[in-house]
């Protein structure tokens, strides 16, 4: 085989093994919370329990816990820009990894109430962003 054909042939089979691994490295898994506290990689889904949302605008961090369908909760901290519908979410997927008694989440995917859903009445809003210091 001639030298370019080989060189060539080095070069797919490289870009091949670097497209498969960056695949295989931002795969993460949808988990149950009890899998998610193994420190890996992982994507866990829950309903937002909205009276225990705190937004610390000094840090950019926001704490919020998530509740499974059995009801188990899960504290979780997010640093970065909060998404602007998450006041209207009701339910979330994270992805990020335990750390520290709590998971961190890299990214926040969230769900929000049907456009088809009648208006929610001024009594039934909250209020989701706290200003606290203490996080």
């Amino acid at each position: 085989m001639p030298k370019r054909v080989i060189i060539v042939l080095i070069i797919v089979v490289a870009f091949g093994a670097f497209m498969f691994s960056s695949l295989v490295r931002s795969c993460s898994p949808h988990v149950s919370f009890e899998k998610a506290r193994s420190g890996s990689n992982v994507q866990i889904f829950g309903k937002i329990n909205s009276g225990e949302v705190v937004f610390d605008s000094t840090d950019l961090s926001l704490s919020f816990t998530l509740l499974n369908e059995e009801g188990e909760a899960m504290p979780v901290v997010y640093h970065g820009v909060v998404p602007s519908n998450f006041e209207y979410a009701e339910e979330a997927t994270c992805i990020g990894s335990w750390q520290n008694g709590k998971f961190r989440a890299d990214k926040l995917l969230l769900k929000c109430p049907s456009k088809y859903e009648g208006e929610v009445e001024e009594s039934e809003q909250y209020e989701f962003y706290n200003e606290d210091q203490s996080i």
